[in-house]
């Protein structure tokens, strides 16, 4: 959920588990945040909001994506993945609004 899962909360989730078996989803970011820029591995956002300096938790963690645009869930996933992201899940099927593209007939 956006706004939600934040690195403080993942940490406490992590230090309550006790066999580290957990998974831990992100908050809901949208793909575009990747193709315009808005979210990279140097700006502080990302490391604010994923927990890419820690390596066990990249381990047990997911990423979730919002879209409704190929290019910009392919764009996202290839950053993700160059950050050591190894678990995506990708909702092409969010209600927001801020997902959907609305076709008008």
């Amino acid at each position: 959920m956006i706004d939600v899962t934040t690195v403080p909360f993942i940490h406490l989730l992590s230090l309550i588990s006790p066999f580290k078996n957990h998974e831990i989803f992100t908050e809901m970011f949208h793909a575009n945040m990747f193709s315009r820029g808005k979210l990279t591995e140097n700006q502080e956002k990302l490391k604010i909001h994923l927990p890419v300096l820690n390596g066990l938790w990249k381990t047990n963690i997911t990423v979730q994506i919002g879209t409704s645009c190929p290019k910009e869930a392919s764009l996202a996933t290839k950053e993700l993945r160059n950050i050591g992201m190894n678990k995506i899940n990708l909702n092409v099927g969010c209600p927001s609004d801020n997902v959907q593209v609305r076709i008008i007939y």
